[in-house]
């Protein structure tokens, strides 16, 4: 069940985010976000990058291997957040090349 409509002032549920495919400015498949990395300090918290799993050929069963923890990739790429075009959440694009 997913619920992208939520107003601009409340905000982003970053956890739908996990599984989306990220397509890079020439519309290919860059792989699925994996993992989103905030930073904590004193006056709050922010989102500085998001960590993309690469594109495979069975990334279905991939993706479900690897929410069960019974897969370990270390060739993750790490995104900038703000390299992140999120206008739609449900076909997050890169803003550049990257």
């Amino acid at each position: 069940m997913e619920h992208f409509d939520i107003p601009q002032d409340r905000g982003l549920r970053l956890e739908l985010l996990v599984g989306r495919t990220v397509i890079d400015a020439k519309g290919r498949r860059v792989g699925r976000i994996r993992d989103i990395i905030g930073d904590r300090s004193a006056s709050g918290c922010s989102i500085v990058a998001v960590l993309i799993a690469p594109a495979r050929l069975l990334d279905f069963a991939w993706l479900v291997a690897s929410a069960v923890g019974r897969h370990h990739d270390p060739n993750y790429r790490r995104i900038p957040w703000d390299a992140l075009d999120l206008s739609d959440p449900r076909r997050p694009r890169l803003r550049g090349d990257l």
